[in-house]
Order: structure tokens, then C-alpha cells, then sequence
């Protein structure tokens, strides 16, 4: 393609040079010739205008005739370009998670399957045997074991528990036992309350195992029927008969230790209580927290100044729950 900047000012040039036609009046031909020299004078300075355009633009079209100024462009022929090719992968789909994420179902392989024998399920004294297995394995026989053997292999039961006495029958049996030993039967009531609530097979949950109806341990109450003299007995901490006796011994030697200076084993030393009052707090403060801690809170209420024969001189020296045991005790027994 070519483009022509000179076409129009030569067209402009043909025009002016041609001649002018004849005109019937002088008028008209005076016009003509004067409107030709005014084009022409504008045109000459056009021209010159152009030329130093061009001149200033392109220094060597200088000397170049206005008609003979040609310029080119070429452009780049247009042409397809395909774009490249990439082989088309699948797309990765994310595996559907159902809505109960949150629950796992564990599939149960051969390793993990477990036989046993049903038989042994009715019988339940005979120990019941497992054993892992996978396909392809003999089977294990089982161990022969002797009626002997499977009766040591059983539980040990302790001796017979005798059944739950009725209350009014273990508050009788209480009022027998507190007055062959002397003691206030509203006492024992009292404190057989406060220690099982009269639950026979009471035991206690405290970490010392305490047992029976005055919760003894049973170092306390093998010890108490050693000093009974009853070795042909077998001591039973829930046996109702025997817990009552063990307990009202073990209560009335608590009441004694404090009526009259009594030198402990743990050369504590006890002091006689003032009176009935004090003594009987004193006996029910040990019976819960035992002889030689209220000995030794008599001393320490001796050694501040004040006369360790009155309870209410001794209680500040001993737990918080000593203290809220013996008033609970001591006034429980309007109840009966």
C-alpha cells in the first residue's frame, strides 16, 4: 500500500494552472484572474509552510520534489497461530465425606475375632476361656484342669454374711449389749447411727476398710477378742452379736482410761475427766479419733494453762471433725 502526500496539492495545482474559461463581461474575467493570483499566492505559501515541515522532519527530502514524497508501510501479513496442545488430565474429585463424620465403623478383621466358648457362658463358676485365631492355624486344645484346681481358681467369698437385722431388733440387742457392760444404751444407739446408720455390712469407704455396726478395723477388733479370752470364736466384723460386743468392750475401756490416769502405750498419759459430762465426751472423741490423740490434746490444753479435765477446754486442741462427731453423737441421744 501507497500513500501519496502530495496528491492533494498537485489536484490544487492543476486546478490553478488551468485556464480560465471566457466570460461574457470584463467584470467576471477581472475576477477570475484575481481570485487565480490570490489562490495561487496562498498555495506558493502553503507550499513553502509544507516544505519546512518536511525539510524540518526529513533533511533529506530536502532537495525532493513535492510530487515525488512517497512513503511506505508494510505490515506483517496476518496469519492463524494455533495455540499449543496440553494433553487434558482428569480433574482430582475429593472423596465425599458422609454427614456422620464424627462416627468411625472399625471393620473387624480375622486377627481380631475372638472364640469362645458358649458352654462356658451358663456355667459361671467354670472360668471362661478366649483365644485370638487366624485362618489356616491349628486350634489350640485347652488345658485339662482339676475340680480342685478350678476351685481355687474361684473368687474367695467371705464366711457367711448374716442377713440384715430389723432395726427395732438391733436396737434391742444394742440395750442388752451397753448394760452388761454399763454403759448409757441411748450412747450406743447414738453412735452406731453416727458410724453405720445400723447397716450390719457397713464399710466404710475412708481407705481403712472400718466394718460392722461400730465400723472397728480389724486389728481393733481381733485385739479385743484376744483380751476376751475368745480364741474359739473366728472373728467376723459383720456378724451383728459379736460387732456389738466387741464395740461396747472397746467403748466402756474408753470410758475407764478417762475416769482415772492411765499410762497409753504410746507413753501418752490420759487425765481424769472432771466429770460424767466430760467423761463421756472425752470416750466418744476417742472412740473417733482415737485414745492417744485425745491424750495428747489433754497435755497440749495442760501446757496452755488450762485444766485438761473438761472437754470444752480439750475440744480446741482437737479436728475440726472430731469435735462435730462428738456433739452429733452426744446429742443424738434425746432420740432415743
Amino acid at each position: 500500500m501507497r500513500i501519496n502526500f502530495g496528491a492533494t496539492y498537485q489536484e490544487v495545482q492543476n486546478l490553478l494552472k488551468a485556464p480560465s474559461k471566457a466570460t461574457k463581461s470584463a467584470d467576471s474575467a477581472d475576477f477570475d484572474q484575481s481570485l487565480g493570483s490570490l489562490l495561487s499566492q496562498q498555495a506558493e505559501v502553503v507550499d513553502k509552510v509544507d516544505l519546512r515541515r518536511t525539510q524540518a522532519s526529513v533533511p533529506a527530502l530536502q532537495k525532493t520534489p513535492m510530487e515525488e514524497v512517497k512513503a511506505s508501510y508494510r505490515f506483517v501479513d496476518p496469519s492463524l497461530e494455533m495455540p499449543g496442545m496440553q494433553p487434558l488430565a482428569p480433574s482430582e474429585v475429593a472423596p465425599m465425606v458422609p454427614e456422620n463424620s464424627g462416627m468411625t465403623v472399625k471393620t473387624p478383621t480375622l486377627l481380631e475375632v475372638r472364640k469362645v466358648d458358649l458352654a462356658s457362658l451358663n456355667a459361671p463358676s467354670a472360668p471362661r476361656t478366649e483365644a485370638l485365631f487366624t485362618p489356616g492355624t491349628p486350634k489350640l486344645s485347652q488345658p485339662q484342669i482339676s475340680k480342685r484346681e478350678m476351685v481355687a481358681l474361684q473368687p474367695k467369698i467371705i464366711a457367711e454374711v448374716p442377713p440384715q437385722l430389723g432395726k427395732q431388733e438391733l436396737l434391742s440387742r444394742l440395750s442388752q449389749a451397753s448394760e452388761k457392760v454399763g454403759l448409757d444404751p441411748a450412747l450406743t444407739k447414738s453412735l452406731v447411727r453416727a458410724e453405720s446408720g445400723f447397716n450390719v455390712k457397713a464399710v466404710s469407704t475412708d481407705g481403712h476398710s472400718s466394718k460392722g455396726l461400730f465400723q472397728l478395723l480389724d486389728s481393733t477388733g481381733k485385739d479385743l477378742m484376744s483380751r476376751a479370752d475368745s480364741q474359739s470364736r473366728q472373728y467376723d466384723p459383720f456378724d451383728p452379736d459379736l460387732n456389738m460386743e466387741l464395740g461396747t468392750s472397746y467403748l466402756r475401756y474408753l470410758h475407764d482410761i478417762f475416769r482415772t490416769p492411765t499410762q497409753l502405750p504410746n507413753d501418752h498419759v490420759t487425765r481424769s475427766a472432771a466429770n460424767d459430762k466430760s467423761l463421756e465426751q472425752l470416750a466418744v472423741a476417742a472412740f473417733n479419733a482415737g485414745e492417744g490423740r485425745v491424750a495428747s490434746a489433754q497435755r497440749r490444753t495442760e501446757q496452755s494453762g488450762k485444766d485438761p479435765a473438761h472437754y470444752e477446754n480439750v475440744a480446741p486442741f482437737l479436728p475440726r471433725s472430731t469435735r462435730e462427731y462428738v456433739a452429733r453423737v452426744v446429742g443424738g441421744k434425746k432420740s432415743y
